[in-house]
């Protein structure tokens, strides 16, 4: 039974690991998501979250803003743009910044690609990608 269960955990830690992370467009790690929303660096170190209403804290629990229905708002409360259901991302003055596709894949606005976000909610992707809401370096 013992060995049942390291055997699972062996198979499930990497893979868990490995559905939330974060890379850049060589393909170096960058970081995770966790299923609860905590967003770790390549270290390990605890960057921040985002919770199940959509506010967005950093490492320290400041309140750095708000993931509402697609639409980011800075602390102050000031719209800072949106994240559409095609997962093209536009800044405040609707100007296109980029595109989280379906897969996890980061484009820029000229359509290059500069990162993936494997299983990461997209809004989550835009937060940390476009609007600077947490620095993964």
């Amino acid at each position: 039974m013992k060995k049942m269960l390291i055997m699972a955990a062996m198979m499930l830690i990497p893979m868990i690991s490995f559905g939330q992370s974060v890379y850049d467009r060589a393909g170096s790690y960058k970081g995770k998501v966790e299923s609860d929303g905590k967003i770790y660096d390549r270290t390990g170190a605890y960057m921040g979250k985002v919770d199940g209403n959509g506010s967005i804290y950093d490492r320290t629990g400041a309140y750095k803003g708000k993931i509402d229905r697609g639409n980011f708002y800075d602390r102050s409360g000031s719209y800072m743009g949106k994240i559409d259901n095609n997962g093209s991302v536009y800044d405040r003055t609707g100007e296109y910044m980029g595109k989280v596709d379906g897969s996890g894949n980061i484009y820029d606005r000229t359509g290059s690609y500069t990162g993936k976000a494997q299983n990461v909610k997209e809004a989550t992707t835009a937060a940390i990608s476009f609007f600077g809401m947490f620095i993964l370096n």
